[in-house]
């Protein structure tokens, strides 16, 4: 899922040398809070001028046995395996093997000339090609996603479907783009996609803990994901069915050390052509998102930043890059999904400390805490969740209006799904009558 909220925050705790939470340093601090509040469960890595200077484990891979996270554990990475997909296709365009200009109906004659014509690989890679994302297909929260689809029925039911806008007019987060060039990368190279990520990615760079996630096998030191139930106790998620097609866009995971190679790799330009990668942002100037990375420039000191978050039921993951800096920020997650805005959150208030401001920990907005039950339950379990939360946890979150509001608007943005948004626009009006 896409991170889109605009969040407001409201400072509660300082954190500096001489005044932590709890624990020997002030990031000891912050994620010791953090975890005491259920506002993460997982390993963080931190590396200030590309060395590592924090890694650590928190809580629990499997709450069934009790089986604590260490620094070795492997998390799913949802979104940001489209990182790896977007290196790829432009080292193929590097090659000389595609073009970033062609059009992608030389892939996908069984596709309708109306979906592909007009649409590039370049604008598959930056959200821009109108391909509609597939999680708003009619159907597939509750049926869709819990099939194991093949290819060719994928692009059968993207056949049904046309473009949301002229190519190259817009941007619309699309998981279908990465999808499509996943379908691209083993086309021309004649090879599965995981046998392309490791011939060109993985086993050069030594990434040997990572790989494509697969339900039937087992994955020794993997997390499992876990959930919020209504009462804000760990619940199993319902997980979504992770067949080859989603491996483009979601379906990769990896450990904290593999990624800060994946990010050495990025800096130093070993993989071509992410040295130039800036080369590409007038093209998406307007999007925020260039070959597989969000970025923003932070003003003061000037740098640029490219980071990505990756969500799927159970587990949410980010990964941060500031350039200048050499800086470089993991968070890999399994306290549940769509946690984007607050390892987001909590990135951005790493970035600070290392630019040498006390470490500030904000109010978190409650609906972060609500979005899986606002997409798999009734508006009846996400009221009891929000009163447990405005309950027990009145320090630690924001509570107003607006939280129900983005939990509709992300229902219907994101997902599509009209009748749950509604009941929750009910639920709000009688949550506060008043406003």
């Amino acid at each position: 899922m896409k991170r889109r909220i605009i969040t407001v925050f409201v400072l509660v705790i300082v954190l500096s040398t001489n005044n932590t939470f709890a624990g020997t340093s002030p990031l000891d601090g912050l994620f010791e809070y953090l975890y005491a509040n259920k506002l993460f469960n997982g390993v963080v890595l931190i590396a200030n001028n590309n060395k590592v200077i924090y890694k650590k484990a928190f809580g629990y891979s499997n709450r069934e046995w009790q089986v604590y996270n260490t620094v070795d554990t492997k998390f799913e990475l949802g979104s940001i395996s489209k990182q790896f997909t977007a290196a790829v296709i432009r080292r193929l365009a590097s090659e000389g093997r595609i073009k970033l200009t062609d059009t992608i109906s030389r892939y996908f004659p069984e596709l309708s000339s109306s979906l592909t014509s007009n649409v590039t690989i370049e604008q598959l890679l930056n959200h821009t090609s109108g391909i509609p994302n597939y999680v708003r297909f009619q159907n597939f929260i509750p049926i869709l996603s819990k099939i194991l689809f093949s290819k060719t029925e994928y692009l059968d039911e993207l056949n049904k479907h046309e473009l949301l806008f002229t190519p190259g007019t817009s941007f619309h987060y699309s998981n279908t783009g990465y999808m499509l060039l996943g379908i691209i990368v083993e086309k021309v190279t004649s090879k599965s996609l995981i046998q392309a990520f490791k011939e060109r990615i993985f086993d050069p760079l030594g990434m040997e803990n990572t790989g494509a996630f697969d339900e039937e096998k087992v994955i020794p030191a993997r997390a499992y994901g876990y959930e919020r139930g209504s009462n804000n106790e760990y619940i199993i998620p319902g997980y979504m069915k992770k067949s080859e097609i989603i491996l483009a866009e979601a379906g990769l995971y990896s450990t904290v050390d593999d990624l800060f190679r994946w990010y050495n790799a990025q800096q130093s330009g070993k993989i071509s052509p992410f040295k130039n990668i800036e080369n590409g942002f007038a093209f998406s100037e307007n999007s925020g998102y260039i070959n597989g990375n969000f970025y923003m420039v932070d003003k003061n000191p000037n740098s640029t930043i490219f980071h990505h978050e990756g969500s799927v039921p159970g587990s949410t993951a980010l990964f941060m890059r500031v350039v200048e800096k050499n800086q470089c920020i993991v968070l890999l997650s399994n306290n549940g999904m769509a946690q984007e805005n607050v390892l987001l959150t909590i990135a951005n208030v790493i970035r600070e400390y290392l630019n040498g401001q006390p470490i500030q920990i904000p109010k978190f907005d409650a609906y972060n805490s609500l979005i899986y039950s606002a997409i798999y339950c009734d508006a009846s379990v996400v009221e009891t969740q929000y009163e447990c939360l405005k309950s027990n946890y009145r320090d630690i979150y924001n509570f107003d209006s607006g939280q129900i509001s983005a939990l509709s608007n992300i229902l219907l943005s994101v997902f599509d799904l009209q009748q749950k948004a509604e009941q929750l626009i009910k639920l709000n009006k009688k949550l506060y009558p008043d406003e």
